[in-house]
């Protein structure tokens, strides 16, 4: 019974190998020629699609409903935290594009206030992300969320 299954397994092994893992054979050098072209234009190929894709690298222009979101995304994580001068200036937009979030965030405690801005409170820190998430346009129409279930939250004493 042993020596079956071994045998099979050893069968199904090389059938793989041989399947999967041809490598060009250099004692045929017509066939060794033909597979390694065909392996350099599989991996041009490829190369190119990857330089077609979007990628590192990549400009593209960042719409104006996103721009408060994208600046949050790095200006929170300043232990300093950030202005509205700040915001104006990298962003161009007034005030009003994040104050209902900005208030929202110092109601839920994760931003605090200081002289001429605001920063992450500590709790702010911990749920960065959804703090960060909070300014985001896709979550404009589900409000903002708290703290995820069972933690702390500024006003527990």
């Amino acid at each position: 019974m042993w020596e079956s299954a071994r045998a099979r397994t050893a069968s199904s092994v090389s059938n793989f190998r041989s399947e999967s893992c041809e490598r060009p054979n250099p004692n045929r050098p017509r066939d060794y020629l033909a597979q390694t072209q065909s392996l350099a234009a599989a991996r041009e190929a490829r190369l190119a699609a990857a330089d077609e894709s979007a990628g590192i690298g990549e400009s593209s222009f960042i719409r104006p409903a996103d721009l408060p979101f994208e600046f949050m995304l790095n200006a929170l994580r300043l232990n300093e935290g950030f202005s509205m001068a700040d915001y104006h200036e990298r962003t161009g937009l007034g005030a009003d594009s994040v104050e209902v979030k900005i208030a929202a965030g110092l109601g839920r405690g994760l931003l605090e206030s200081r002289t001429g801005g605001w920063r992450p409170t500590e709790l702010g820190r911990r749920f960065l992300n959804d703090l960060q998430a909070s300014f985001s346009p896709k979550l404009m129409h589900i409000g903002v969320r708290g703290p995820h279930k069972g933690a702390p939250t500024a006003h527990c004493t």
